[in-house]
């Protein structure tokens, strides 16, 4: 008789992840107010944002993302998240733009902003390591720059690149401009009201 084919461990951090990630979205399917001032879901959301930072470097990710189980929730998953962001984005918009004092410490009182700060350093990292941009790198395009441009910020801080933003919201675009303006950061970073897929490229070197 044949000998059995041996079972695949299972690897603990990826299983106890992918646990976390089905109590997430079941928990956030049953809020009605994903906004900040949940508390529930912001202690949930941080939960989940430090389980993610937390398997950097660890685990493949191809161990998680190709799981059926991660498949079956990753759509409402991230609908979910994106609605919170969304949400947290509408509250703060009007907030920086309106300041007429605004600076970048008080940008970091953002919401998640030491997280978002650690995951566009990473993404430069992997665009370095992959030879997307390189120390030559003169501008950098970002489509959907949204009302609160902290990608583009911490991109120009990251890489000393001319960032180029484009959104297709005029009010996002005002309004990221009043913010632009107002931390001296006009010169380094172009904001843009227009459709990312009519948007002339030309001269960017990654976008």
């Amino acid at each position: 008789m044949p000998n059995p084919a041996p079972q695949t461990q299972a690897n603990p951090k990826v299983e106890e992840f992918i646990a976390l990630a089905q109590e997430t979205v079941d928990f956030l399917e049953t809020q009605d107010d994903l906004s900040m001032q949940n508390g529930s879901v912001s202690h949930c959301l941080q939960d989940f944002r430090k389980a993610v930072l937390d398997l950097n470097g660890s685990v493949d990710p191809a161990l998680i993302l190709e799981d059926s189980r991660i498949r079956n929730i990753r759509t409402p998953l991230l609908q979910k998240l994106a609605a919170i962001e969304y949400g947290v984005e509408e509250k703060s918009k009007k907030k920086f733009a309106d300041d007429p004092d605004l600076t970048m410490e008080k940008l970091g009182f953002y919401w998640g902003r030491g997280y978002h700060g650690k995951l566009v350093n990473r993404e430069v990292a992997a665009m370095k390591q992959y030879g997307l941009i390189d120390d030559n790198t003169q501008k950098i395009a970002f489509i959907g720059s949204g009302p609160v441009p902290l990608t583009a910020i911490d991109l120009h801080k990251a890489t000393g690149c001319e960032i180029i933003c484009i959104d297709s919201s005029e009010e996002a675009v005002n309004l990221s401009k009043k913010v632009i303006d107002k931390l001296g950061l006009a010169d380094k970073i172009k904001i843009h009201h227009a459709q990312g897929e009519e948007f002339d490229f030309d001269g960017c070197e990654m976008v």
